[in-house]
């Protein structure tokens, strides 16, 4: 019988999941990473087989379904060689052929099967090596400690309310062309207190809302240092183990979270969770859109519906949070709204996708989606939704028996149109920093608070007045920093417009 010397199709096949995902790290966590990885590896094989019997040879049918697993992985680059196909499906057409009869011809071509095996033993490794040193780098960051003041009496139930970029009103009125005014004047008159010069302390999400969970800087934070330079940090130890959760269990508060599918913000260590991720996950839906045979196909409509579908529970479980029991609740909710991608209109339509399925904000959208006017009228729209709902489930919430609860409304950041990933000097500060800051809390802290506060200061005041912690404020600062190098900050602080 003839030995095989080629193991390389499952290599191969898996090497493009791999890579992704260690270069991504910092965004996905691991557990997203095996459903895609366990189909590649299997799809291969079943392949090889179903080839080897066509081609009659385990080596050929090894090659062919190596260059087929690459190939159309990688169709969009290789569509990118052939600029003379104008149309996108004849570009799709003229590269699958391209990979096909590629494939055809190493398969009868090719001898050399242990060098392409131990070749693609080492293209895997580099990858798994990244993905093993980032595990093992991401240690857990225990929590800030916070000095107790003692009260524990008729704690309210607190639920803190991330609308992931969600801006505030001057910038709606004079950037995108409508006002979010009456939304702001029915939190007002439900006793919110706005802010109506506040800021983000930094210009993106995982930055702001470690530092607002953990009453602190980033700057002063521990253990989200990359592996090596030039890699984005993972700040889940920051997220998952946060000084205000840590707190609030200490003073006999049930915690809970209410989440979207942004995968760094599950909020895997609470007593509960309301929301579980609807359909693929950010590592499928980008694999899903390098293949044309999916991208064109429903496939990548039914993300849009399943985003659709995942804001409305969130909304849902949200107006309809449990009634006060024995013990107070924490619920830490995080809307991924109006943050792209833009899928409802302004009153809950679904919008007309535009581009592929993605999370790409500011000058990324720009490059991998649509233009900045589809992005003005997308958010827009979906901002209006956005509060419609969130009214809806405020009534919902203070409607039911028992003691007023906190309720904390934020934006980690504000709208990005104007917004460079990469360079400072590019981007509009005016138009990315200022955010929506609205708080429902007792008098006695409220007279605590003032027009341009920050976040890294809310729950210090929360925790002052109604904890009697020893939390003094902070001076209120706002840095911004490059996605992909989220530690190297300038600071905006004293270049905002102040607006009345």
């Amino acid at each position: 019988m003839k030995r095989i010397t080629a193991i390389y199709p499952p290599l191969f096949a898996a090497f493009p999941i791999l890579s992704i995902f260690a270069a991504n790290q910092a965004l996905i966590p691991l557990r997203d990473l095996w459903r895609p990885l366990g189909f590649a590896v299997l799809g291969a094989l079943f392949l090889w087989g179903v080839l080897s019997l066509i081609l009659r040879s385990a080596e050929r049918g090894a090659v062919a379904t190596s260059v087929l697993a690459l190939g159309f992985l990688g169709l969009d680059w290789v569509a990118s060689l052939l600029p003379m196909a104008k149309e996108v499906s004849a570009t799709w057409f003229v590269s699958g052929f391209f990979v096909i009869v590629a494939a055809a011809l190493m398969a009868w071509k090719w001898k050399w099967h242990r060098p392409l095996s131990f070749f693609s033993i080492v293209l895997v490794a580099l990858p798994i090596f990244q993905i093993v040193s980032t595990q093992m780098s991401n240690a857990t960051k225990k929590p800030l400690q916070i000095k107790s003041g003692g009260r524990t009496t008729e704690l309210p139930d607190i639920v803190y309310v991330i609308l992931d970029g969600y801006g505030r009103t001057d910038v709606f009125e004079r950037e995108y062309g409508f006002s979010d005014q009456s939304f702001i004047e029915d939190l007002e008159a439900r006793g919110f207190y706005v802010a109506k010069q506040a800021h983000s302390n930094y210009s993106q999400t995982e930055l702001s809302i470690s530092s607002s969970l953990n009453v602190d800087y980033i700057q002063n934070l521990k253990g989200i240092l990359p592996v090596r330079e030039g890699m984005r940090p993972n700040f889940s130890s920051l997220l998952e183990g946060n000084a205000v959760m840590a707190r609030l269990k200490s003073a006999g508060y049930v915690t809970s979270a209410i989440t979207t599918g942004f995968p760094s913000l599950q909020f895997q260590q609470v007593d509960r969770k309301e929301v579980a991720q609807v359909g693929v996950n950010l590592l499928e839906s980008n694999l899903i859109q390098r293949i044309p045979l999916l991208k064109t196909s429903r496939i990548v409509s039914t993300m849009f519906e399943e985003r659709r579908e995942m804001l409305r529970k969130a909304f849902d479980q949200l107006a309809t949070l449990s009634d006060q029991g024995v013990k107070p609740q924490f619920t830490m909710v995080h809307i991924l709204a109006p943050h792209p991608p833009f899928s409802f209109g302004p009153n809950g339509e679904a919008m007309p996708k535009k581009g592929p399925y993605g999370y790409w904000d500011g000058s990324d959208y720009v490059e991998m989606v649509s233009t900045k006017d589809d992005y003005k009228k997308g958010y827009a729209g979906q901002a209006v939704y956005v509060g419609k709902r969130l009214i809806a489930a405020i009534d919902q919430i203070l409607a039911r028996p028992g003691p007023r609860p906190i309720l904390i409304l934020q934006g980690d950041h504000g709208p990005k149109m104007g917004l460079d990933q990469s360079h400072f000097e590019k981007t509009d500060i005016q138009e990315c920093f200022p955010i929506l800051n609205a708080l429902l809390v007792p008098d006695e802290v409220k007279t605590e608070l003032y027009p341009d506060i920050t976040p890294v200061n809310t729950f210090r005041t929360v925790f002052r007045v109604l904890l009697g912690d020893e939390l003094s404020n902070l001076a209120d600062r706002s840095w911004y920093s490059p996605y992909g190098r989220p530690l190297e900050f300038t600071e905006v602080t004293n270049s905002f417009d102040k607006r009345d």
